[in-house]
């Protein structure tokens, strides 16, 4: 009978402690992921909160043009975001991973792999006008 109480006091006290590291998981706060991104050889970010959640923009460095977003999702310390660039019909699955305030890494699979690191923009130097003139609703 012991044997039995010990093994259920050990089980629940393992489920609860799983469910502590569960929860602690999913309370990432993506607001870290806010801002204006860039890396010099693949594409620049935007990634703002709006009334219905968050939305993404991803712009070509080539030609500054907004690439299609097919599917954009948070979990854990991650943004997953699906893209199609039309010039070329290349798609791409790219994993973001929040790494400090100013970095993020990518994992880039899909008609082009690799890797890359993002930066933030400094919000001293940005050109306030350009977001303003592109992200009019």
């Amino acid at each position: 009978m012991r044997k039995i109480l010990f093994v259920l006091v050990l089980l629940l006290a393992s489920n609860l402690h799983a469910q502590k590291k569960s929860n602690a998981k999913s309370a990432f706060d993506y607001s870290k992921f806010e801002g204006l991104w860039y890396n010099e050889n693949t594409t620049t970010l935007f990634v703002r909160k709006e009334k219905n959640g968050y939305k993404v923009t991803e712009f070509s460095v080539d030609n500054g043009r907004p690439l299609d977003v097919i599917s954009f999702s948070f979990e854990d310390n991650r943004m997953y975001i699906e893209t199609l660039v039309r010039a070329n019909a290349w798609y791409a699955f790219q994993e973001f991973t929040y790494l400090d305030n100013d970095t993020l890494s990518v994992l880039i699979s899909g008609d082009a792999d690799g890797t890359a690191i993002f930066t933030r923009y400094n919000y001293n130097t940005y050109n306030p006008a350009f977001l303003a003139d592109t992200f009019k609703n």
